[in-house]
């Protein structure tokens, strides 16, 4: 049973102890409410709203954090978002889980949400035909509780360094994702670290790859060909994701036998996207995996994930900002490599993202 906080259930309507409501939209409650957070995202904002009003959400609740640019002037101008602001004091770094989660217990107990970062575009089978309420519905009647989420990495035929978006669409500028079969080091299913499992069960396994994982930290080149065995056999992305014992177990040997090739804490490419919130729940640290057994629906979605919108120096700025996970120590290790924000990420497995039918065929969506 979920254990219900007492200092986050007598909040006032938009306050918590961590945030205030600086404007609500005209449109709150209205179907499935999409929460995110959002730090000087100016030049890619517009196309994250106008992505996920396409599958019909009409209420967005985002938390505004220290922009220093035009994010929230863009927020506040728009009807269907609410817009909420830490209080004094308050960092990221420190309250990230309290700001989404104290306000999933005030705002959504009970309902679907959808927990994107503003550089995150969710993708699902069939959403052309089929809003996301309806899809909500369609899963919660097989009985699923959340979406297991895969981010896809996007990216263009240039230097890294030269990811900069400037207008059109973010498909159209960064069009390109990497193929999972193409490289053994790829995508792939393996479970987290035991102690971290004990505190967030949801997901039992958990996805790792892309093109940051391919250029930066796999090292998949000195594995043994015991290593390259099992990783074909136990970590391809149609291993189950609620496994049995059995598969817990290579699992498990999997995780271990790699630790060479891609490190003790590699980089999770996995979300919770979209998942029907208990009051109570606590998130992992952002929406990755949470503190109970969930079931996770048959079908699977992905993040397009635009990463690289502002070239080198976007990279300089989180790793100097230090608000992400240890410092930003990833964001400090991909710049302590230099030389390879020089080089394109585009090699011979890369795939032109043409809708949900490439993910779907590259295994990275199941229908």
């Amino acid at each position: 049973m979920l254990k219900k906080k007492s200092s986050r259930a007598n909040s006032p309507p938009g306050v918590t102890p961590h945030l205030v409501r600086e404007k609500v939209s005209l449109t709150h409650g209205d179907g499935i409410s999409c929460l995110a957070l959002a730090h000087n995202e100016d030049n890619i904002i517009l196309q994250f709203l106008d992505h996920y009003r396409a599958m019909g959400v009409r209420d967005f609740i985002i938390i505004d954090d220290h922009s220093t640019d035009n994010t929230f002037d863009i927020l506040s101008a728009q009807e269907d978002v609410s817009v909420y602001k830490p209080k004094p004091g308050s960092s990221y770094q420190v309250d990230k889980v309290a700001w989404r989660c104290d306000l999933l217990d005030q705002l959504a107990d009970q309902k679907w949400v959808l927990l994107p970062d503003i550089d995150e575009h969710l993708i699902y089978p069939d959403m052309a035909n089929r809003d996301i309420q309806t899809f909500a519905r369609q899963i919660e009647a097989q009985g699923a509780q959340a979406l297991f989420t895969i981010m896809v990495d996007m990216y263009a035929d240039k230097p890294l360094k030269d990811h900069a978006f400037s207008g059109g669409t973010l498909t159209e500028t960064f069009p390109y994702f990497d193929n999972p079969s193409h490289s053994l080091g790829g995508y792939r299913l393996l479970p987290p670290a035991k102690r971290f499992l004990k505190r967030f069960p949801t997901p039992p396994v958990c996805a790792y790859g892309g093109v940051r994982d391919r250029m930066f930290f796999n090292e998949i080149g000195s594995a043994s060909s015991l290593s390259r065995w099992a990783l074909r056999k136990f970590a391809h992305l149609g291993r189950a994701l609620n496994p049995n014992f059995v598969e817990k177990q290579t699992n498990a040997f999997t995780r271990w036998l790699t630790k060479g090739q891609f490190g003790p804490n590699p980089l999770s490419m996995t979300k919770l996207g979209l998942l029907k919130w208990q009051k109570g729940l606590r998130l992992s640290g952002g929406p990755h995996a949470v503190s109970e057994n969930l079931t996770l629906a048959k079908t699977t979605g992905a993040f397009l994930h635009f990463k690289f919108t502002r070239g080198s120096a976007g990279i300089e700025y989180i790793a100097k900002r230090g608000q992400h996970a240890g410092g930003s120590v990833l964001y400090q290790k991909i710049l302590g490599q230099g030389d390879l924000l020089d080089r394109s990420p585009f090699n011979q497995g890369s795939v032109v993202f043409e809708g949900p039918g490439s993910l779907i065929d590259c295994g990275l969506i199941r229908p």
